[in-house]
Order: C-alpha cells, then sequence, then structure tokens
C-alpha cells in the first residue's frame, strides 16, 4: 500500500509552526514547546527525506525550539529556595508568531480586495456596449492581477494593526499621479512605474494595491491602454491616444 504525503508550501519557518499550531488547535499564548519542537522536527525530516531543498532558516528556528524546550525544561531557584522562573522563555516567540499571524490576516485581506476591484471592473466592462472596438493589444486583467501580486511578494509589509479601508480621494490623488507619470514617457513598463514609488521609499504592500486599483479605474475609464510588449512579455501602460 502506497503511503502518499502532501507537503503544504509554506513561506517560512514561522508559517511551518503557524500551521502546526492550528493544526492542533493550540493557543498562540501558552504553546507546548516540546510537542510543537517535536513536530516541527518531525516536518523537516520529512522535508529532508524528500530531497527538499530546506533554508537555513528553518534549521535556525529548530535550533531556537530546542534552546527554548531546554530553557522550560531548566527550573530557576531563589535565594530562599523557591522555584521561579526568569521570564517565560517563549515570549519572543510567542511574539513574532502574534505579529506574523496579523501580517499574513493582512495579506488575505489585501488579496481579496484584488478580487473585488478586478470583478468590479471587469464585471463593469462587460455591461458596456458591445460594439466598442478593443485595442486587440490589451493585456488580459488576469496578467495584471498576476503581476500586482508579484510586486506584493516584493513589497514592504503593512503595520500587522494597519485598517484597510479604500479612500476614493486616495485612488483619484493616485490616478492623477499616475497619468502625469506616463504621459512625460509613453509608454512606460509597470517596473518603471514601480520604480518611482521604490526611489520615494513608498514601496509597500498598501502602496500596491492603492496603484493596482487606480490602474483599473484608469482603464475601466479609456484613458489608458496597459499591454504587453510581447506575448508573456513586460507589462506597459502608455495614455490612450486623445488624452
Amino acid at each position: 500500500m502506497k503511503c502518499i504525503v502532501h507537503l503544504d508550501i509554506f513561506e517560512g519557518p514561522l508559517d511551518l509552526l503557524l500551521f502546526l499550531i492550528e493544526k492542533n488547535e493550540i493557543e498562540i499564548l501558552n504553546i507546548p514547546i516540546a510537542e510543537v519542537t517535536e513536530q516541527y522536527l518531525r516536518y523537516i525530516k520529512l522535508m529532508e527525506n524528500l530531497d527538499l531543498h530546506i533554508a537555513s532558516e528553518y534549521f535556525m528556528m529548530a535550533a531556537k525550539l530546542l534552546y527554548i524546550k531546554s530553557l522550560m525544561l531548566i527550573p530557576r531557584k531563589s535565594i530562599d529556595g523557591e522555584i521561579e522562573l526568569e521570564g517565560d522563555p517563549r515570549e519572543s516567540l510567542v511574539r513574532q508568531l502574534l505579529e506574523y499571524k496579523k501580517y499574513k490576516e493582512m495579506a488575505i485581506r489585501l488579496s481579496d480586495i484584488f478580487e473585488e476591484e478586478a470583478n468590479y471592473i471587469s464585471r463593469q466592462e462587460s455591461n458596456k456596449r458591445s460594439d466598442v472596438p478593443v485595442d486587440t493589444e490589451e493585456v488580459e486583467l488576469y496578467s495584471l492581477v498576476k503581476a500586482f501580486r508579484e510586486l506584493m511578494k516584493r513589497a514592504q509589509a503593512p503595520e500587522p494593526s494597519m485598517d484597510v479601508f479604500i479612500d476614493e480621494s486616495r485612488i483619484l490623488e493616485e490616478t492623477e499621479l499616475i497619468l502625469k507619470l506616463i504621459t512625460s514617457e509613453t509608454p512606460m513598463s509597470l517596473e518603471r512605474l514601480m520604480r518611482y514609488y521604490i526611489h520615494r521609499d513608498e514601496f509597500t504592500v498598501w502602496k500596491v494595491i492603492i496603484i493596482f486599483i487606480s490602474l483599473l479605474y484608469l482603464m475601466r475609464d479609456k484613458k489608458i491602454i496597459v499591454f504587453q510588449d510581447s506575448p508573456y512579455g513586460r507589462i506597459m501602460v502608455r495614455v490612450r491616444d486623445g488624452e
């Protein structure tokens, strides 16, 4: 009888730890460190047996878990002989996990915004008159969403406590800026457009979302054309003729 092993794709050691904690319905604030360490090491061993490449940070986390486990096993004695612990050895790890969990939840919310805005614009486009000429070189919405998802991975993480709110005035402000940028150099590649924000130290996940939605609005209003310079090539943006 064959044994089939399903391995989840993890973004890092904290992602694997969070998976194990949630899978076993463990409270993050009270991690049974011995149990979690054992399961974590078992997963690492499984990846090794399957000849999967394991990044060094996974082993660093394994060492950290073993260190915390050892501290949990050693009681501290005060002068009067009473046993006391000098703080909780898990505190730093718990803090990291809580921050990572907030960031991951934020990323899911932002991804949902991507989908909602893309679907909204797509529905509006499909409701327009069918006899309106379509530029054959325009990029498919799927390709644009895919490109922006890649940008999100490279962008700076938002503050975990940040509230995600789409402000129409922010969108309007961004669309005007994008039009100015691409009018001065048209067509402009998406990478070059993003370079402007990188130089201004504004390349954050939140900013990427705002830019994505702004481009969708400009496409909807027929002010710009987003296309690829070749099949599977760079995504380019240019002002429509007459703008």
